[in-house]
């Protein structure tokens, strides 16, 4: 089985203010390369793993940052896909990254780009629940109240559906409509996520040595 995870990071950041959120500095580096680095450390038992990284557009500066803060960081490798309605929205940037796939992807691993506390492990333990279950149903982790949470592993049956996403909706409805493969998480830190510079703060505290997680 051939697997890809596509890291969503074509946002416009409009809660952040006029700066890209997913280059602010976290723990050393740029967040985006932060949350990149932990996608390209996963490792599937038997499986093939790529990585591709959404990026903006059509505004050209949207995604060339991105795309040179990676090159700078020495993960230039990833494949990149540009979403030229970024502005529209999540599912658009979702819609861009099924699009882009190769033929031979079985299944796609979607991740959210302003994740700071996103582990290779967590990617690993959901896309490894995802393979044992046979490889036909998404899959997600869940908290211990049940709630869904990132990352989601979508098999191929569902690319159709996903590249037809529109506006700042994701394909949790379509999480809804048939049973899932879960696996629960009693940490739950991994789901933190930055939209503000108040976020970013308060996150950067957690995540100096010493901190939490």
């Amino acid at each position: 089985m051939e697997i890809e995870i596509v890291v969503l990071a074509a946002g416009r950041s409009r809660r952040f203010g006029a700066a890209n959120k997913l280059l602010a500095g976290f723990a050393g580096e740029a967040l985006i390369v932060r949350i990149v680095r932990q996608a390209m450390m996963v490792r599937v038992t038997g499986h093939e793993v790529t990585v591709c990284v959404v990026t903006g557009g059509p505004v050209p500066a949207v995604g060339d940052e991105v795309a040179g803060a990676l090159a700078a960081a020495g993960l230039g490798d990833v494949r990149i896909s540009v979403n030229g309605r970024a502005a529209d929205g999540i599912g658009t940037s979702i819609a861009a990254g099924i699009a882009g796939l190769p033929e031979s992807i079985d299944a796609a691993v979607i991740v959210p780009g302003d994740m700071p506390f996103m582990t290779a492990e967590v990617i690993e333990a959901v896309t490894g629940a995802f393979v044992a279950d046979g490889g036909q149903r998404p899959a997600h982790p869940v908290l211990m109240d049940g709630t869904q949470a990132n990352p989601v592993v979508w098999p191929r049956a569902y690319f159709a559906k996903l590249m037809a996403l529109e506006g700042d909706r994701g394909g949790k409805l379509m999480l809804a409509e048939r049973p899932c493969c879960t696996i629960v998480l009693a940490n739950t830190a991994f789901t933190a996520d930055i939209d503000t510079l108040e976020d970013l703060a308060s996150h950067q505290a957690v995540g100096k040595p010493g901190g939490q997680p």
